[in-house]
């Protein structure tokens, strides 16, 4: 059976399961506020779970957080198996008759230490952890965006209900004020949630652990508690459950207590609910958190992937704990050296997971979920242990060796340095070489991963950067320590079945040397090799023998001692960009003068990246495929009849390598163009900026791709196969200069004001290259402090780059505890100085002039480099100072289109920017005024967290749900696509768990396509029953076949379900991505709209105003795609009815479009376009006509005189022009009533009276301009309802905006 049909007959089901009694609970414990745990307990199930998955979704419920050991039977008793899928358990039992007992079963050791620290998590909030990485990690907003007023006042723990929430730019809008740091964290959310207290501590007790007699009768571990009413109890923890006992500080008695103290439960929770009222009452809040009722993502557990760690962060308050310091007894139970097993086998249980069986649908699924898991585990030991072994607190296994190439096995992983320490890369760059090898090795590996090979074993691998250095975290192939003379003269003539000891049986050891053949390994790694279209080559050793390889000569085969198949060194899975290394590691410098020695590129190991041989190959393919299609008659030209089985196309991995030997000879494996895989390598590198740089560029130019920071432009790089190294070539081709490489479609398209799109890209590339240039630097002098001074020296380089922008004081150095502080003698003009050195030789680009003190963004660059290199700073204002030439700050229109008398604007907060509207003070409590020098104190920086890049794999099963379920939909077939699309949910969630920035992407698509779904039914019922009207039926008739829907896709395609997940998209971004990652951005502005398709107008704002604060921090104000940020924000007020308000957003909008495309663009017209409509609906006809002639002149002189958008605008404008001439003949009539009878014209209504259609407006600062009165025959005749829905499109205009958003991609 296919995949996909598995998939639609694995729906879900419910489940009861029957709970065993809590006697020691209160009869009142529900009252209280503590969760039921009904009996039975109904679950939704699917038939590829397991009775494990089925234990983890109970004990992290709140019906079942409670229990500890247990076991499912069946009702006659018969104890289940973990393992099994529920569809074996319930074969031929019909739904509604499937029923489990759930089961108490004696504790182990480990059991009983595992549900002490499970309590002990509930109630702190989080696995308590005494090794974090860093402070706030996975911090969410999202609450104290939608709900400000309720996170205040249970931040401040207040009584009584929360007050109602204040509407969204209640005071109007007074302008875009420049952003602040302290914005990331809006004001309700600066203070860190604090849980309800159930114990005033809980640790283990002194008297562990349990003496021989008494483990013998079952005693595992005893426990100290002091409750909230000031009682000390001492607990037994043994097989049959925990009782509190007769011990005291002073005297050890394990024996339950008798009589009315006698409390004994099989749960350490029902124990402790018995013993202590107020410990029931906090753990009743505790299940009772509104934060948990509103946003469950927000506070569920990460169990498979890394929390974001935000670069300003919240101090949060450190509480006496004595349990945080014990958890490694209760995870270990290790009491003495010789009994701690805590080196976790990382090998063996990462080949045994990949080695799981993955034939069927609930194997696969098991599969990933367990891999993705452990690779997450694997990559927070290696978190943790490189501070560790950097530190000096573990010993080099070999000592005598240079300090940069010792190596060290710790927790069983086999960690070194990422530097050339072996001198390894002398001919590619040394150290430098060294650097970028290490993470090519672990790109490589990530590649096999996914591809997942059948009996070849990857090892697990994850780089780690932490103060300066690169360090490789690997788990230990078997028989690694053998002596590798011994090795390899074992391997010359090794007996198959000998695999007792590690070998390198394929590929070449020092350089091509000695290359080793193995027949098994080659067709291993003959589908690899197609599969990343790499070319069967042969290489010649330095005795002139031939081997026929896939992979590059670099890479290993190695059998280990357990017989498993592994690969190394898999850096080079990916082609030499050998056009980089001919023409720019020494080549001219871009963007400026060529003055000036510039240093060569640091390294030679550029290589192309995976997705640009891909897009590559497929480029070639369409080429093939097109030749063949052409060369077929006339009449026969179909696509069916291509053979792509004709396409040989394929890189050749040794291609222009030089390796060196054990003597220091430099070779080229492989350099002989005229062989097809050597020439493909070629072709693909002048690809890269021949067709790839110029493609991005285009969609820049074309509006079909923005970026607002780094990261953004990092992806959008890569996506599109382009190396960063490029960044100076994109930057440089980016001014409109060099238009002319555009694309010729693209280019002949463009209008007025495309260079604004390319010249807010071209200043995040810039930012960039700046960035990386000075994270380079501050490595550099991290490497070398001592870790006393880390604070200081971050602190110091930080407040140099503030300095470069040369309007304040140099700062001067904080002191330093090292004898030889190198970083206290740098100033911002030798920083300065080196950055754009650095800048010249890595990305080949000569920085513009004064570009620091001009054009550098302080705010945007602090951030920037803090989250490359794991600082967390303080949560304040790092105010920036203006530069001298720095654009005025965007606060209202130019004088020509503001109305001529308008009234001031409304004066408030005046802010967009999520948090800011109501953040006098900044989110850490300081004050407006401007920092103290220097701009960051050593006291700012709060951690250093280390940066990890892992391998672990991405499930195509769970990818290609999603697929299939949108093809199924696309062909009518809805109800399977809809099953498709809830299993496909449920495959993320299995397999990634429910906070994975995966599973957010999962929620964010499927929120998607309910959204559309559902509108898109409600539009076409409406439209419907409009016209049934419009023909004398009932609205109420049933409605058409084609309009029906099945019950399943009714129920699942809701805004209701949109809303629900989408939310849940977000938060999950912002706890695993970080609060302000572009992606999360982009989340927030999809919630916007489904919230405002649910009719939640205040909540679709408020989104809206964090998308603008997020635009602040991460780019600035005047961001091309600001502009229809802040057009959404008006058209949202517009339909709330508050139209001044509105009209002051899309003032400023249109400022920004003026001043950002000029006056002729067409992006400049859809805003005048708008802004004449916003005029209209405050009775503004004049400056409306105003406004409207402009859009239209442009319309007509951009698109023609036929266009749509140009009709549309005509037709607006003779509106306007007709309802103008109408108020002017009824003033005149109203003066000459006036003339002749005087007091009558008190009952005429005046222009500050009428508002749009005679409607009185209700704005203490209407118009003074003229306005429409009452009964005009063509605007102002319409309804206030009606004029609304003309211009925000309801009326027919859904068209014309989405007509609008079309033209302003050309």
């Amino acid at each position: 059976m296919s995949e996909a049909a598995e998939a639609a007959e694995a729906h879900t089901f419910e489940l009861k399961l029957h709970l065993p009694e809590r006697p020691l609970l209160p009869k009142d414990a529900g009252a209280r506020g503590l969760p039921a745990a009904p009996s039975p307990l109904s679950v939704a199930v699917t038939p590829h779970e397991t009775l494990n998955d089925l234990r983890a979704t109970i004990h992290e419920s709140p019906e079942g957080y409670w229990l500890g050991s247990f076991c499912f039977r069946r009702a006659d008793g018969t104890q289940l198996g973990e393992w099994d899928p529920l569809e074996l358990l319930f074969d031929g039992v019909p739904e509604g008759q499937r029923e489990l007992l759930v089961a108490h079963v004696p504790y182990n050791a480990a059991e009983a230490r595992a549900h002490v620290q499970r309590v002990h998590e509930l109630l702190t909030g989080a696995p308590a952890d005494a090794g974090a990485l860093g402070v706030d990690a996975g911090a969410s907003v999202q609450d104290a965006v939608l709900h400000p007023a309720a996170c205040a006042h249970e931040a401040a723990e207040a009584p009584g209900e929360p007050p109602a929430e204040t509407p969204p730019l209640q005071r109007g809008w007074a302008g875009w004020r420049p952003a602040r740091t302290s914005d990331l964290l809006p004001r309700a959310a600066a203070t860190p949630r604090t849980l309800p207290r159930c114990v005033r501590s809980l640790a283990l007790s002194a008297w562990n652990p349990p003496p021989r007699w008494l483990a013998l009768q079952g005693h595992m571990l005893y426990l100290r508690v002091e409750t909230l009413e000031g009682a000390t109890l001492h607990i037994t923890g043994g097989a049959h459950g925990f009782y509190v006992n007769r011990s005291s500080d002073t005297r050890f008695d394990p024996a339950p207590r008798a009589g009315r103290e006698a409390l004994r439960a099989t749960s350490l929770f029902d124990v402790l609910c018995a013993a202590s009222p107020r410990f029931l009452e906090g753990l009743a809040r505790l299940f009772k958190s509104p934060l948990a009722e509103r946003n469950y993502c927000a506070v569920a557990p990460v169990l498979g992937d890394q929390l974001a760690h935000p670069w300003l962060a919240r101090v949060p308050a450190h509480e006496a704990d004595v349990l945080r310091t014990q958890t490694a007894y209760l995870l270990t139970g290790a009491t003495s050296p010789d009994t701690l097993d805590s080196a976790r086998d990382w090998n063996e249980e990462l080949q045994s997971a990949r080695e799981l069986p993955h034939a069927t649908l609930a194997e696969r699924l098991m599969r990933a979920r367990v891999l993705n898991r452990l690779c997450a585990e694997f990559a927070l030991a290696a978190a943790r242990a490189v501070p560790r072994v950097a530190a000096g607190e573990v010993p080099a296994i070999n000592p005598m060796d240079p300090a940069a190439s010792h190596m060290y096995l710790f927790n069983n992983l086999f960690l070194s340095r990422g530097s050339d320490g072996a001198e390894l890369y002398p001919q590619l760059g040394g150290d430098e070489a060294a650097r970028v090898a290490v993470r090519k090795d672990v790109q490589g590996i990530s590649l096999l991963n996914t591809l997942s090979p059948e009996r070849l074993c990857m090892l697990g691998t994850v780089v780690v950067d932490w103060m300066g250095e690169r360090w490789v975290a690997q788990s230990v192939v078997p028989g690694l320590f053998r002596q590798p003379e011994a090795a390899d003269a074992a391997a010359e003539d090794e007996d198959p079945a000998d695999a007792t000891e590690m070998r390198i049986v394929y590929g070449g050891l020092e350089g091509t040397d000695r290359i080793r053949d193995d027949a098994h390994f080659h067709a291993q790694l003959a589908p690899v090799a197609r599969r990343l279209h790499l070319a069967e080559h042969s290489v010649r050793d330095t005795s002139g023998g031939e081997h026929k390889l896939h992979l590059s000569v670099e890479s290993k085969g190695v059998r280990g001692a357990d017989g498993r198949h592994y690969l190394l060194d898999m850096m080079r899975l990916c082609p030499v960009d050998v056009e980089w290394l001919e023409r720019d590691v020494e080549g001219a410098v871009l963007g400026g003068p060529a003055d000036g020695e510039t240093a060569a590129y640091p390294h030679r190991v550029a290589l192309l990246r995976p997705e640009l041989v891909q897009l590559y190959w497929e480029h070639r393919y369409r080429e093939y495929f097109n030749e063949q299609l052409a060369a077929l008659p006339e009449d026969e030209r179909d696509a069916s009849r291509v053979d792509p089985s004709g396409f040989e196309f394929a890189f050749n991995p040794d291609a222009f390598v030089d390796t060196r030997g054990a003597d220091g000879t430099v070779t080229r494996v492989a350099a002989d163009e005229s062989e097809p895989g050597v020439a493909a390598v070629r072709a693909a590198s002048r690809w890269v900026r021949d067709a790839a740089v110029p493609h991005l560029l285009s969609d820049v130019a074309a509006g079909l791709l923005s970026v607002a920071d780094g990261r953004a432009l990092t992806q959008q790089m890569h996506a599109r196969g382009i190396n960063m190294r490029y960044l100076g070539l994109v930057a440089h081709l980016s001014h409109t200069a060099h238009a002319d490489r555009l694309d010729p479609v693209v280019r002949s398209k463009l209008g007025p004001g495309y260079g604004a799109l390319l010249d807010a890209f071209r200043r995040v590339a810039v930012q960039e290259m700046v960035v990386r240039a000075a994270k380079h630097r501050l490595r550099a002098l991290l490497r070398t402090v001592e870790p006393t001074d880390a604070a200081a020296c971050v602190a110091h380089f930080l407040s140099s780059v503030h300095g470069m922008r040369g309007a304040v004081e140099e700062p001067v150095a904080p002191a330093s505890t090292g004898a030889d502080a190198a970083w206290r003698a740098l100033t911002p003009g030798a920083l300065a100085a080196d950055l754009a050195r650095d800048v010249r030789m890595r990305f080949r680009y000569a920085l513009p002039p004064l570009y620091f003190e001009t054009e550098m963004r302080w705010p945007q660059v602090l951030r920037a480099l803090c989250l490359c290199m794991g600082v967390q700073l303080r949560i304040r204002d790092y105010r920036d100072v203006e530069p001298s030439a720095a654009p005025p700050a965007i606060t209202e229109a130019p004088k020509k289109t503001q109305r001529g008398k308008r009234g001031k604007q409304a004066n408030g907060p005046g802010s967009a920017n999520g948090a800011n509207g109501a953040n006098g003070a900044d989110a850490g409590g300081n004050s407006a005024e401007a920092p103290a020098k220097p701009a960051v104190a050593p006291e700012d920086v709060l951690a250093l967290v280390p940066k990890l890049c892992d391998s672990t794999p991405r499930s195509a099963l769970v990818e290609d749900a999603f697929e299939i379920a949108r093809m199924a939909i696309a062909r009518g077939d809805r109800e399977l696509g809809v099953e498709l699309l809830v299993e496909g949910v449920g495959f993320h969630e299995q397999v990634y768990g429910l906070v994975h920035h995966i599973t957010a992407r999962c929620y964010a698509e499927f929120a998607a396509i309910a959204h559309h779904h559902a509108l898109d039914h409600a539009r076409s019922v409406a439209v419907h029953r409009a016209r049934a009207k419009a023909e004398g039926g009932s609205e109420d008739a049933a409605l058409p076949e084609e309009l029906q829907q099945s019950a399943v896709f009714a129920e699942t395609m809701t805004l209701e379900n949109a809303l629900r997940y989408q939310r849940g998209a977000v938060t999950i971004a912002e706890r695993t991505l970080g609060l302000d990652h572009p992606d999360t951005m982009v989340q927030y502005m999809k919630l916007a709209a489904v919230e405002r398709s649910a009719g939640n107008t205040d909540a679709a704002l408020r989104c809206l105003e964090r998308v603008l604060t997020l635009w602040s921090l991460l780019y600035g104000e005047d961001h091309p795609d600001a502009v229809h940020a802040l057009s959404s924000v008006a058209l949202m007020l517009q339909g709330r009815r508050e139209f001044e308000s509105s009209l002051h957003v899309y003032e400023t909008a249109h400022a920004l479009a003026l001043r950002l495309f000029g006056p002729d663009s067409i992006y400049t017209g859809n805003m005048a376009h708008e802004l004449s409509q916003a005029y209209t609906l405050t009775g503004d006809l004049r400056t409306a006509i105003e406004v409207e002639k402009h859009a239209w002149r442009i319309f007509s002189e951009r698109l023609g005189a036929e266009d749509a958008l140009t009709r549309e605008s005509h037709s607006f404008l003779s509106s306007l022009a007709s309802s103008a001439v109408r108020v002017a003949r009824m003033e005149k009539d109203a003066r000459a009533n006036y003339a002749r009878s005087g007091p009558l014209q008190a009952s005429m209504p005046t222009r500050r009276d009428a508002g749009p259609a005679g409607v009185t407006s209700g704005h203490a600062h209407a118009s003074a301009a003229p306005a429409p009165p009452a009964r005009d025959m063509s605007l102002a005749e319409r309804p206030i309802d009606e004029l609304v829905q003309y211009v925000q499109g309801t009326d027919g205009g859904k068209a014309k905006r989405s007509s609008r958003r079309h033209h302003r991609r050309h």
